[in-house]
């Protein structure tokens, strides 16, 4: 009887501690993803494509078909200031808009 108790006793430590663990990974999680990325250009819009594309400061990207970017660009209108999230460095031509902040100011 005394083992049965001490098993149980240990089963219910082992049991509060896997979810105490749990509980404390999941309120880790939405903190992780509220990470704010600052935009790699900010500038006046030249041009907005109906081909998925923007010119900003006169040079033109590619935007992620499906994106929030891609969502949001018929907001966007010439003379417009914006800053572009890209998916990569934006001295790469291979990078492309995933993200669109209307309004951005220049750092």
């Amino acid at each position: 009887m005394r083992d049965s108790m001490n098993h149980l006793r240990t089963g219910l430590r082992s049991g509060f501690l896997a979810l105490l663990i749990t509980a404390l990974g999941m309120t880790a999680t939405p903190v992780l993803s509220a990470t704010v990325v600052p935009p790699a250009i900010t500038g006046t819009v030249s041009a907005v494509g109906n081909d998925l594309t923007i010119t900003v400061n006169g040079q033109r990207f590619s935007v992620v078909p499906g994106s929030a970017a891609a969502a949001q660009l018929s907001t966007i209108h010439v003379g417009d200031t914006v800053g572009l999230v890209l998916n990569g460095p934006a001295s790469s031509s291979a990078s492309q808009v995933i993200g669109i902040v209307a309004g951005a100011v220049a750092q």
